[in-house]
């Protein structure tokens, strides 16, 4: 289980996401030394807040988990436990940590497959009901995950078990009946959030269909917040339809910037 936690961290390059600098599985003590990211993962952040986070924060943290979980995917990697203690805000960057539980989508060795239950492994808030269940997953679960961390980002408060109570049988009923409190998720994000957290992973959306929806529906935001804007770096440029998107984000702060501004407003 570490050698697969290396190998399918090592994967995924990203700026977004802690690299493997060094390793020695062979070692009589077999470890691995990943990138320290300095910041606050967002359970610790979302503890510090009255409530949950203001409709620009929340936006940041979609898109920018949104970034980190595309280019996880376009490594052929699934990472199976994201939730609000693997995300880290730095003073720059949204980044996306721990890969204990990652599934690489390839061709693996049997003794790499294993399939364990919430029970044992990740985190049953957060997971996908595939997850739940111990079916194969796709980029979908980690699509569910998304939609169940920005409700609770939201409201700072679980969309289904708010005290988690619940036992796992009547959990896993809930999301199968659609049972969430999705009231706290600002409007521009709803309808995002709502298609993420559909039950039948066949009927979510892609991640680059919702960075582009989530993106289109929240660029006129201005509140202040105390989360970085997502960057755009050298390494989101890998492909014509990456730049396209680089490219409409950028352009949709450039508009931010000058309707926060009087005349740029008028104009």
């Amino acid at each position: 289980r570490l050698a697969r936690e290396v190998e399918n961290a090592a994967r995924v390059k990203s700026s977004r996401v802690a690299a493997i600098v060094d390793k020695d599985l062979g070692a009589d003590a077999p470890y691995y030394v990943q990138e320290y990211v300095s910041g606050t993962p967002l359970d610790e952040f979302m503890a510090s807040r009255s409530g949950g986070l203001n409709a620009e924060e929340l936006r940041r943290i979609a898109i920018g988990l949104l970034r980190a979980l595309r280019d996880v995917h376009a490594a052929g990697v699934v990472h199976r436990d994201v939730k609000p203690g693997n995300i880290i805000i730095s003073g720059s960057e949204v980044w996306l940590v721990d890969f204990g539980i990652s599934r690489y989508i390839g061709s693996e060795p049997p003794s790499g497959t294993a399939t364990t239950g919430m029970a044992a492994l990740g985190t049953k808030l957060f997971a996908s009901p595939e997850q739940l269940a111990g079916a194969v997953l796709t980029e979908a679960s980690d699509v569910y995950s998304w939609g169940m961390v920005i409700a609770f980002a939201a409201g700072a408060v679980h969309p289904v078990d708010p005290d988690d109570t619940m036992p796992d049988s009547d959990y896993y009923l809930a999301l199968r009946a659609g049972r969430l409190d999705l009231t706290r998720v600002p409007a521009n994000l709803l309808d995002s959030v709502e298609k993420a957290l559909r039950f039948n992973p066949e009927r979510r959306p892609t991640v680059a269909h919702l960075a582009r929806q989530v993106e289109q529906n929240t660029r006129w935001l201005g509140e202040t917040s105390q989360i970085p804007d997502p960057r755009t770096t050298m390494r989101d440029l890998r492909s014509l339809g990456a730049v396209t998107e680089a490219a409409r984000y950028e352009l949709a702060r450039l508009e931010r910037a000058v309707a926060d501004t009087w005349t740029g407003f008028a104009a």
